[in-house]
C-alpha cells in the first residue's frame, strides 16, 4: 500500500507517493524536488526558496550553519537548495 502527498507551496504543487516498505531511493521530477525544497524552506523559515538561497549566497546563515543546537538545519536545506540553482 502507498501512501499520497501532496507538496504545496506558492509556485507548484506536487503529488508524490511514498511506499510503506522502504524500496529504494524516491526519485523526484525536478518539479516535485523544487516543491519539495520550497515547501521546507517556507516551513523552517516562513520564505520562499528563493530569498533563501540569497540570504545563503550573502552569508547571512553562516553564524549558524554547522550549530548543531540551532533549530534550523541550515545543512540540510542548503543541500536541498541545489535543485532551484
Amino acid at each position: 500500500m502507498a501512501i499520497t502527498t501532496t507538496l504545496q507551496t506558492d509556485l507548484k504543487t506536487a503529488d508524490i507517493e511514498i511506499e510503506d516498505e522502504y524500496t529504494g531511493p524516491l526519485e523526484l521530477t525536478r518539479e516535485q524536488a523544487l516543491a519539495m525544497f520550497e515547501a521546507e524552506v517556507q516551513k523552517q523559515l516562513g520564505i520562499s526558496g528563493e530569498e533563501f538561497i540569497r540570504r545563503l549566497d550573502a552569508g547571512e546563515y553562516d553564524d549558524i550553519y554547522d550549530d548543531p543546537n540551532h533549530p534550523i538545519d541550515i545543512v540540510d536545506l542548503e543541500m536541498l537548495s541545489h535543485v532551484a540553482r
